[in-house]
C-alpha cells in the first residue's frame, strides 16, 4: 500500500515564485503524451480538458475499468506540485480505482489555486496570472469539473468528495464555504481557513470533514496567524484561523455538541499522532489527526489514500 513520505516543506508551499508554475504546466503537457500507459486496476489515466469561464482547464482522471458512474474524489494539489506527483504520492491513482472510485486531479493555473477572497489578490499573484489571461475563477472551474464528471456518467452526483494538500486544502475550505452542496465530504491536509474567507463562510449544509495538521508546521501555523513567509508571492500578510477555531467552526456546523473522543494512532510511530474524533454528531462527523511536532508534510504513518477512502466511505450528499 502506497504511503506518503517526507517532503520538503518548500515543495508544498503555495506561495513561491511564478516560474515554478510554468514548469508545472510544461510537465503536465509532457505527461499527457504518456499517461495512457498507466494504471493497474483502472482504465488508462487520461488528461481531460474542459472550458470554464472562457479558459481551457485540464485534469488527470483515473477510473475503474468497470462501467460508471462511480463515487468520485477530486484531489487538489499543493502549491507548485504537479497533478501526476499528487496522484502518485497520495496513492489515490491506484487505490481509488481498486476500491471502485474515480479520482480527478485538476490542475491549477501557474500551479496554484485561487483561494483568495474575490478582488483581494496579492500584487505578485496578479502579476503571475497575467501570463494566463488574468485571475482564474477556480470556484467556477471546480463547479464545472463536477458538472463535467456527472454529465459524462463518471461521477455519482451524490458521492463526490473534495480533498486537498496545503494550498489545495485552502481551496477545499473555500469550496466548502461557497459550494459545499456539491460534495458529500471533504479532506483538508496541511491546510487552513484564510481569515477573509472564514469571515464570510456560510455553508448551506453540514459537511463531514477530515483534517490533518502538524503542530510545528512552519507554513500553515497550527496556532494560526500569518502564513509562513518563505517564498511568499505577496508582501501583504495573509492570515489563517487557528486550527482549534477551524475545528470548532466545523463542529458547530455539523451539530457536534458532545466532547470529542481523543486517542492516539496505534503502533510504533516516529511521531505522536493524536486523533480527535467528533462523531456521532447531529449532522456529520469531524475528525482531526494532530501530528505532534509535525511539519508541513503528512507523516508516513498516515496512508493518505486509505485514510480518505475510509472516511469517505458511505458518506452521501444530503
Amino acid at each position: 500500500m502506497r504511503r506518503v513520505g517526507e517532503r520538503r516543506s518548500n515543495q508544498l508551499e503555495w506561495m513561491q515564485q511564478g516560474r515554478g508554475g510554468m514548469i508545472a504546466l510544461v510537465r503536465l503537457i509532457v505527461i499527457s503524451m504518456f499517461v495512457g500507459s498507466c494504471g493497474m486496476d483502472s482504465a488508462a489515466a487520461e488528461i481531460q480538458r474542459l472550458i470554464a469561464a472562457g479558459k481551457e482547464r485540464t485534469y488527470l482522471l483515473e477510473r475503474p475499468a468497470s462501467s460508471g458512474p462511480w463515487p468520485t474524489i477530486i484531489m487538489l494539489h499543493g502549491g507548485f506540485i504537479t497533478v501526476e506527483r499528487t496522484a502518485k504520492e497520495s496513492g489515490l491513482d491506484e487505490l481509488g480505482p481498486r476500491h471502485g472510485y474515480a479520482v480527478a486531479f485538476p490542475q491549477g493555473l501557474a500551479g496554484v489555486w485561487n483561494s483568495f477572497s474575490p478582488g483581494k489578490y496579492p500584487p505578485r499573484y496578479r502579476q503571475m496570472m497575467q501570463a494566463y489571461g488574468g485571475i482564474p475563477d477556480d470556484v467556477g472551474f471546480l463547479g464545472a469539473l463536477v458538472a463535467d464528471l456527472v454529465g459524462r456518467g463518471i461521477a455519482d452526483r451524490e458521492r463526490i468528495y473534495l480533498a486537498g494538500y496545503s494550498n489545495g486544502g485552502f481551496m477545499t475550505l473555500r469550496m466548502t464555504c461557497v459550494h459545499g452542496e456539491l460534495f458529500a465530504a471533504v479532506g483538508v491536509l496541511l491546510g487552513g481557513m484564510i481569515e477573509e474567507i472564514g469571515a464570510d463562510c456560510h455553508p448551506k449544509l453540514p459537511m463531514p470533514a477530515l483534517l490533518v495538521n502538524g503542530t510545528s508546521d512552519p507554513i500553515v501555523h497550527y496556532a494560526g496567524g500569518i502564513i509562513g513567509t518563505r517564498g511568499m508571492i505577496s508582501t501583504t500578510p495573509l492570515s489563517i484561523w487557528p486550527n482549534d477555531r477551524l475545528v470548532a467552526f466545523l463542529r458547530q456546523l455539523n451539530g457536534c455538541t458532545a466532547a470529542p473522543e481523543r486517542s492516539t494512532l496505534p503502533g510504533q510511530q516516529s511521531q505522536l499522532i493524536e486523533i480527535e474524533s467528533s462523531q456521532p454528531c447531529a449532522a456529520a462527523p469531524v475528525i482531526l489527526y494532530r501530528v505532534v511536532n509535525g511539519g508541513h508534510n503528512v507523516p508516513p504513518a498516515l496512508d493518505v489514500a486509505q485514510l480518505l477512502l475510509d472516511f469517505f466511505e458511505q458518506k452521501v450528499r444530503r
